[in-house]
This record gives C-alpha cells, sequence and structure tokens, in this order.
C-alpha cells in the first residue's frame, strides 16, 4: 500500500513539476511557481517522509531521481544566473526545498501555522537564504 501511494505522488509531484514551468523565465520566478504547484501535493511528501523506512530504497531513489533533477538543475540554472547562492550546492538546496515544503504541510496539518501562509512563507524563507543579496560570510 505504502508503494502504491509513493507512486501517487510521483505522478502528482511530476504534474507539479510540469505545471511550475521549471526552465521558463527567471529560476526565481520558476521557483515561485514551483512553490505553488506543490502546496496541493505536500501532504503526498509528508507521507514519503514518515514512512519511507518501509519502503525500497532503491526502488523509491530510482522514481524520486527523475523529479530531484528537475529541481537539482532549477537551482543549478539560477546559481549560473547569479540568482542564487553558490555556497550551498544545488543538491543542498533540493534538500532544503523538500524540508520546507514538507515540513510546512505537517505544521498545517497539525495546526501550528495557517495554510493561507504556505507559498510565501517557504517562498520567502527559500530566497531570502538562497539569493546572492542575502549572501553571508561562511562560519568555519
Amino acid at each position: 500500500m505504502i508503494a502504491a501511494l509513493r507512486d501517487v505522488a510521483v505522478t502528482e509531484l511530476e504534474a507539479a513539476l510540469t505545471s511550475a514551468r521549471l526552465t521558463e523565465g527567471s529560476a526565481i520566478e520558476a521557483l515561485q511557481r514551483l512553490v505553488i504547484a506543490c502546496e496541493p501535493v505536500a501532504g503526498y511528501l509528508v507521507l514519503m517522509y514518515s514512512q519511507s523506512r518501509d519502503l525500497d530504497v532503491e526502488e523509491t531513489l530510482s522514481v524520486f531521481n527523475p523529479l530531484d533533477d528537475a529541481i537539482t538543475t532549477l537551482f543549478a540554472r539560477g546559481q549560473q544566473a547569479g540568482e542564487f547562492r553558490t555556497d550551498l550546492t544545488a543538491v543542498w538546496l533540493t534538500e532544503a526545498f523538500y524540508s520546507l515544503v514538507t515540513g510546512g504541510a505537517w505544521a498545517i496539518q497539525i495546526g501550528r501555522v495557517a495554510g493561507r501562509d504556505f507559498t510565501h512563507m517557504i517562498t520567502s524563507l527559500l530566497l531570502q537564504g538562497i539569493t546572492v543579496a542575502a549572501d553571508l560570510k561562511r562560519s568555519p
């Protein structure tokens, strides 16, 4: 059953990535569209995170890798264009994105934060933390 839910999650996330048009416009605009597109499917990601130990790791990675690659490519594009910081790897930014989306969805689900804040809070935190203008000196 968990594997079937994983497959639904992948299908829904693929649709979200398609609707976000990750290769169009600036990387910042694409990231904003991605957060908006992921809001309706964030619950699936929460489920995947919470149940991941019950899934076949290799199989799960094989179905999620194309999704991860698309998001990582978006962050790399933003770095190459000078929109996003380069002291954090694109892979790290992808994992931070997933963590914020799932954490936000979980916080909404348990009533800690308002659902209407999902897109604004995640987008603001990501962009203020990864844009070149917010670049901070690297700590030791």
